[in-house]
């Protein structure tokens, strides 16, 4: 019941590094956030704000408390909180959020454009304030995060394609923040003006001059528009001219993907060097199929040391699922005299160690 032991064992829990462990004492840090002492709601939020995750739904009520709060520490802690969460009822710290955006010190400010990412479409509002970032701010993390933002609004941020491609295509900006516009893209979608868009990724696509990593993310902007792409004029050259490239371990994901793309759309139109290349694809175990990018920001104050928002990629199971699936678009007619193939086709299916979703997809190919 004393405040001071309360706040100090709140503050103890940011030193502990077992996060899942501290995680346990969700139920008892949540009722802190009313607490009549500002410094033990100031505590308990330092800690939620490194704690909870999108299935802590029920820590939503507390931390909107918390929103309210007349501390601008705990309040800024709280929505970032409620970014970690995420989805539409987190929309609730937008407000806080962009206030963050133009008055806090730089690593909160990062944070706070970061976290807006999390929230989804429900913040549309925030778009206008995010292509300000993205154009010209001085901090270069915080337009590589304002483009992660704005992939994570979707639909909505359809007013910033331009100024992505635009991103993508300056050669002198960072490279995450060209990575992050064409991912950006790719979470936006084939919205009309994504369309006129083409052009002016292809262009880059097609320039082996162009950084690999970019070049990479360009394709999965372009994926989005799938089998429309076999009616626009020059995805089909461009995706070819790629793979005519000389092969290194920079371009390699880049011409796995654009075989694949031929595959899938072009299919038994797809060219030769699209099946040499997907047998290379075939061969190589290490590549993982990309699930989703983990969001968290870890708040700040003055007794938060080290808080820092970290931006995570998941990839799982066996990417070389993608490789069967464009040779069965491609179909046996086309693979059939290729014993590279076929050898390694037979490999996956027989071998029992196999992703199971490939080695069934293998199995039936070589049937």
């Amino acid at each position: 019941t004393d405040g001071h032991v309360k706040r100090e064992a709140a503050n103890a829990l940011l030193q502990v590094r077992d996060g899942d462990k501290v995680h346990e004492l969700l139920k008892d840090l949540l009722p802190l956030c009313r607490d009549a002492s500002p410094e033990v709601r100031r505590a308990a939020v330092n800690v939620l704000v490194r704690i909870v995750d999108p299935g802590d739904k029920h820590a939503i009520p507390a931390l909107r408390v918390a929103l309210e709060d007349r501390d601008p520490e705990i309040k800024r802690n709280a929505a970032l909180a409620l970014t970690n969460i995420g989805g539409e009822e987190s929309a609730v710290a937008l407000p806080v959020l962009l206030e963050m955006i133009k008055n806090a010190e730089p690593e909160l400010r990062r944070q706070a454009v970061l976290g807006i990412r999390n929230i989804g479409p429900r913040a549309a509002s925030a778009v206008n304030p995010l292509m300000t970032i993205l154009e010209g701010d001085d901090d270069a993390k915080a337009r590589e995060h304002a483009a992660l933002a704005l992939g994570g609004i979707g639909k909505p941020a359809e007013p910033a394609v331009a100024l992505l491609v635009k991103k993508v295509q300056a050669a002198r900006e960072a490279r995450e923040v060209r990575v992050e516009s064409a991912m950006a893209l790719a979470r936006i979608g084939a919205v009309p003006s994504a369309v006129d868009q083409v052009p002016a990724l292809l262009k880059v696509l097609a320039d082996p001059l162009e950084d690999a990593k970019v070049r990479e993310r360009v394709i999965w902007a372009l994926r989005v528009h799938a089998g429309k792409l076999a009616d626009m004029k020059g995805p089909l050259e461009a995706f070819t001219q790629v793979l005519k490239e000389p092969k290194n371990a920079d371009n390699k994901m880049l011409r796995y993907d654009c075989a694949y793309m031929l595959g899938m759309i072009w299919q038994r139109q797809a060219p030769d060097v699209a099946l040499d290349v997907l047998s290379d694809f075939l061969g190589d175990p290490g590549v993982k199929i990309y699930v989703k990018t983990d969001i968290v920001v870890g708040g700040g104050g003055a007794e938060i040391v080290g808080g820092k928002a970290k931006v995570d990629e998941r990839g799982e199971g066996d990417g070389r699922v993608m490789a069967a699936d464009a040779l069965q678009m491609i179909g046996p007619q086309r693979f059939a005299s290729r014993a590279d193939i076929l050898r390694q086709l037979r490999a996956l299916a027989e071998d029992a160690q196999t992703y199971p979703p490939l080695r069934k997809k293998a199995a039936s190919l070589v049937k």
